[in-house]
């Protein structure tokens, strides 16, 4: 069965699962209609706004990435692949679009005219693609398989990086924000640090069992990773001591620094969210919901809540210091949230619909109904705009009263 096959199929079984749910929510105080729809022929799987805010670019199942103007509506520009866009970004200067598709190739387009500027061809479907800070070079990942770096001004690859097993698959890669090193994980608990100038090995840590996730602090000095298991990792790079490990009784789903990366915050497959002291790996606060799984969990502005979802249809926020449950709101299966940037309010988005409410009760300021299921949500800086698209095909623009 096909990738692309695949991903359409859950994201059907997502849709079916939610259409049980109302079209509009048992909180609704006020409705609010889109001031801007655009339409792809297939689903949308992501969009994002350049700088200025002037403009969208947007990718979908239907095989294209496009440029619309952010006002009017009108399509700029359309970069057409074989297959379905799994993902796209600007160049800094905005003269650029990196796409990478099923199709088996990242491509690096002129946003003015849409010609191919550059094209890397790879023997499988492209899950992944980033450029450096200087957008000399371009990191691709290619059905699990193999992790290259690109020179995009001839082709060349400078770095490359198989898995040397049939079984075991490369899950991820990232740069430092440094650009100096890459980490790359894999499948059979594999962590590994690769120099970007060199292509050398640097350094190379282990799980138990397979890595889901890593990503760097802010000094890109130790690595936060997830594993199944059932540990989350705090390897500090220069140093050859054992890593910090944070143990859980069952899966874990997420895990997040705060702010100043002195707490980590991890949420579970067994209704748990913990928070850990990431200096000494102490077990801090633990919050549970009744049944199931915990899908997301936030910190609020000032790190003195938590905001956390999950399976058994309920949204919390908890005071920390407390350890006492604020706001519960049921019968609502959320497929993700994001917070204000004033702190004052929380998006949520689940089916449907997107639900603005106030973080102090939890009650709806706002209901956004966007048609069939919401895949994402973005505020703008201001937090008067809101951008979210789904797979009926649709981007839609939303100015906040």
């Amino acid at each position: 069965m096909s990738i692309q096959l695949k991903l359409l199929k859950i994201l059907m079984s997502i849709f079916l699962a939610l259409s049980f749910l109302p079209v509009t929510s048992a909180y609704s105080q006020q409705s609010l209609n889109p001031i801007l729809t655009l339409h792809h022929d297939g689903a949308v799987k992501g969009a994002v706004w350049n700088h200025e805010k002037s403009q969208i670019l947007s990718w979908s199942f239907d095989g294209t990435a496009r440029i619309w103007d952010a006002k009017t509506g009108d399509e700029i520009n359309t970069f057409h692949h074989a297959e379905s866009v799994y993902g796209a970004t600007w160049g800094k200067d905005e003269n650029q679009v990196l796409t990478w598709s099923l199709d088996g190739t990242a491509t690096i387009w002129d946003t003015k005219n849409g010609e191919v500027l550059v094209l890397l061809l790879h023997e499988g479907p492209v899950v992944s693609a980033t450029w450096n800070e200087d957008e000399t070079q371009a990191m691709t990942i290619d059905s699990g398989k193999v992790m290259r770096v690109w020179d995009v001004s001839n082709g060349e690859v400078l770095i490359k990086v198989e898995s040397d097993s049939p079984v075991w698959q490369i899950s991820g890669a990232a740069w430092s924000h440094d650009f100096k090193n890459i980490v790359v994980w894999f499948s059979d608990g594999r962590i590994l640090g690769i120099e970007s100038d060199t292509g050398e090995t640097i350094f190379e840590f282990r799980h138990d069992n397979a890595v889901r996730s890593v990503r760097w602090n802010q000094d890109d000095s130790t690595l936060l990773s997830i594993s199944a298991d059932y540990t989350v990792r705090l390897w500090n790079i220069a140093s050859e001591h054992r890593p910090i490990i944070l143990r859980h009784e069952n899966g874990v789903n997420g895990a997040s620094w705060n702010a100043d990366e002195t707490l980590i915050l991890t949420w579970t497959t067994d209704s748990l969210i913990n928070v850990w002291d990431a200096r000494d790996g102490a077990l801090l606060h633990t919050f549970k919901h009744e049944i199931g799984e915990i899908n997301g969990a936030i910190w609020n502005n000032d790190e003195t809540q938590i905001m956390s979802w999950g399976n058994d249809r309920t949204l919390r926020i908890w005071d920390i210091g407390a350890e006492t449950e604020l706001i519960q709101l049921s019968k609502i299966i959320i497929t993700d949230a994001i917070g204000k940037s004033d702190g004052e309010a929380f998006l949520l988005w689940y089916g449907g619909e997107l639900s603005l409410r106030n973080s102090e009760n939890g009650e709806e300021i706002l209901a956004l109904i966007h048609g069939e299921f919401v895949a994402g949500a973005l505020w703008n800086e201001k937090d008067n705009l809101i951008l979210s698209w789904g797979t009926d095909g649709t981007i839609k623009l939303w100015d906040l009263p």
